[in-house]
């Protein structure tokens, strides 16, 4: 879920926006590895990310947005379609 909430603030506001939502997060992860879903992060690091990302965003349902079927339906065009299976 955590890739999914970054996917969505990098397609709203940008690569820079993702950096500001670790770097906030205070997470010791860069957005690549938070990307790669075969990583994992502490259930209160996967908290502070989304709290995180409502603040910059301003939007309190942030992660229900982030998958959102009309979300999923256009991915994150810089991923290839074939790493998602």
């Amino acid at each position: 879920m955590v890739s999914m909430v970054l996917r969505h603030v990098r397609q709203t506001l940008g690569s820079a926006a993702v950096d500001e939502v670790v770097r906030t997060a205070r997470v010791p992860y860069t957005p690549d590895h938070l990307d790669d879903l075969g990583n994992w992060v502490w259930y209160e690091e996967a908290i502070r990310i989304f709290e995180a990302a409502a603040e910059l965003t301003g939007d309190p349902a942030v992660g229900t947005r982030a998958g959102d079927p009309a979300e999923l339906a256009h991915p994150d065009p810089g991923q290839d379609p074939a790493d998602s299976r």
